[in-house]
């Protein structure tokens, strides 16, 4: 076997390796190179093969541009895939559960986004104490179909009967901003200007629902109880009932009960499983916004 014979096989190798020519295609060449007479070579036949050479460099190259082209790199999340949004909290610091997945545009700057936002809720806001009404502050921006809803926190008078609020804003998303999809929707609770807490729960029902806790303690006897705020797919809506979900009566008129409550999903509307002093469940059957126990419910304070 020539010298020729060993550069053209070669070259064949790295053709097939490179994937220009098939397993079929280098044997059907390999066979005709080999059949050939063994000759020296000559200078024109080195110019062949260079300018050869030269040119298979050439189809590879364009061969990998076009696989390329074809099969792009998967990149990092970009604005306008449907992701499932950091898991938010509550204003407490507890994890909001079981966020469904959402076309969520990715904001440039989150804490830009919950300031315009806010803007375009256009909530009260007002420093230092306040005499009469509620102040906001925006807490969380939540992607709720075509919609964001913005979750703001807000503080009222520091009295023993007057409590906070919680204002729920649907917004739309714009060129330049947001604004407003519909009226923000105020639920107020709690004690000394403040709310207890707030949490999203999926698992209460078909749609989203906010849990709204509030509470106090008055001449010994300290309660919380929650308001459930739906958020759909047009508006929120706040569901007609109040659950108390813990309760230590320890006032002089009360009988000592102590009872802490969690809810839970039934075929029905939703459960109130309360341990303690007693034990008991009730079920609040739901009926369009009403919830109505199947029993007699726990009292509060």
């Amino acid at each position: 076997m020539s010298d020729d014979h060993i550069s053209k096989l070669e070259r064949l190798a790295r053709l097939r390796e490179a994937g220009v020519l098939s397993d079929a295609d280098f044997e059907s060449e390999k066979a005709k190179i080999l059949a050939e007479p063994a000759h020296p070579a000559s200078p024109r036949r080195d110019r062949r093969w260079l300018y050869g050479s030269i040119a298979a460099g050439f189809a590879i190259v364009a061969l990998v541009a076009i696989v390329m082209l074809l099969n792009p790199p998967r990149a990092n999340i970009q604005p306008g895939v449907t992701v499932r949004p950091k898991t938010p909290t509550d204003g407490n610091g507890s994890d909001i559960q079981d966020l469904p997945d959402v076309a969520l545009a990715t904001p440039a700057n989150p804490v830009d986004d919950l300031s315009a936002a806010f803007s375009a809720a256009q909530l009260p806001t007002i420093d230092g104490p306040l005499e009469e009404g509620f102040a906001f502050a925006p807490d969380k921006l939540l992607p709720i179909g075509e919609h964001y809803a913005l979750i703001s926190v807000g503080r009222g008078p520091q009295t023993h009967a007057g409590g906070g609020a919680l204002a729920i804003s649907y917004l739309n998303r714009t060129p330049d901003g947001f604004q407003q999809a519909a009226r923000p929707l105020i639920v107020e609770t709690g004690s000394f200007g403040t709310i207890g807490g707030w949490t999203l729960r999926r698992d209460l029902g078909a749609q989203p629902i906010i849990v709204l806790s509030g509470g106090g303690t008055w001449q010994g006897c300290t309660m919380s109880a929650v308001n459930l705020i739906e958020l759909r797919a047009e508006r929120p809506a706040r569901l007609d009932a109040q659950i108390v979900t813990e309760i230590s009566d320890r006032s002089d008129y009360g009988d000592g009960q102590t009872l802490t409550g969690s809810l839970s999903r039934s075929p029905d509307g939703i459960r109130a499983t309360y341990t303690g002093s007693d034990h008991r469940t009730i079920d609040y059957i739901r009926d369009g916004d009403s919830l109505q126990p199947d029993s007699e419910p726990v009292e509060g304070c």
